[in-house]
C-alpha cells in the first residue's frame, strides 16, 4: 500500500517538480515490484500492462527534467531565472 501512495504522491508532485515527482513514481513502482517479487517466493513479477503504464508518466517526468537545457539538476529547481 505504501509504494502506491508514494507513486500517487509522485504523480501529483510531478506536475510542478518533474525530477522529484518522477523519482517518487519510479521509486514507488520499483519498491512495489520488489515487494511483490519477494512475497511470491521470488517466483514472479506482477503481470499485466497496468503496472508499467502507471510508471510511464514518472519516466516521462524524469526525461523532461533531464532534457531541460541549462537547468540546475536539483530536484526542487523551479523555472524561475536567477536574479543576479
Amino acid at each position: 500500500m505504501v509504494p502506491f501512495f508514494v507513486t500517487r504522491l509522485g504523480l501529483l508532485l510531478g506536475w510542478r517538480w518533474e525530477g522529484l515527482g518522477g523519482g517518487l513514481v519510479v521509486g514507488g513502482m520499483a519498491v512495489f515490484y520488489l515487494v511483490h517479487f519477494a512475497q511470491t517466493g521470488f517466483g514472479q513479477f506482477p503481470r499485466g500492462f497496468a503496472f508499467p503504464l502507471i510508471a510511464l508518466p514518472g519516466v516521462l517526468f524524469l526525461v523532461c527534467r533531464l532534457a531541460r537545457p541549462k537547468a540546475p539538476l536539483s530536484l526542487l529547481a523551479t523555472d524561475k531565472p536567477s536574479q543576479a
